[in-house]
């Protein structure tokens, strides 16, 4: 019996590995999301029940696709002023995250 992926070229294998720990990584951050603006939903403090709600109305009816797009091409376009520079893989991540946390 063969190697997993021993057909694949060899960019496939490290490109798949990527999704899973930007996968895996950014599900956590959702979860840490979803939990506080959870709770920020089910507050009695009005400022914090908005909030959550302008979160999840405004970023909730954006495709994926779409604010992966906005945090790969602005993102890096504000921080490069400083020069700062976000890896690919926090990107990433905070679309996942972010998305996904909503829900």
């Amino acid at each position: 019996m063969g190697r997993p992926f021993e057909g694949a070229p060899e960019y496939y294998v490290p490109g798949f590995i990527m999704t899973l720990k930007i996968s895996i990584v950014g599900l956590l951050v959702a979860l840490v999301l979803g939990i506080v603006f959870g709770t920020f939903s089910t507050m009695k403090f009005k400022p914090a029940k908005i909030l959550a709600r302008i979160y999840v109305e405004f970023l909730q009816n954006t495709p994926l696709a779409l604010q992966i797009l906005f945090y790969y091409s602005v993102l890096p376009l504000l921080f490069s002023i400083s020069g700062f520079r976000i890896p690919k893989f926090v990107l990433g991540v905070i679309g996942v995250g972010v998305y996904h946390g909503l829900t």
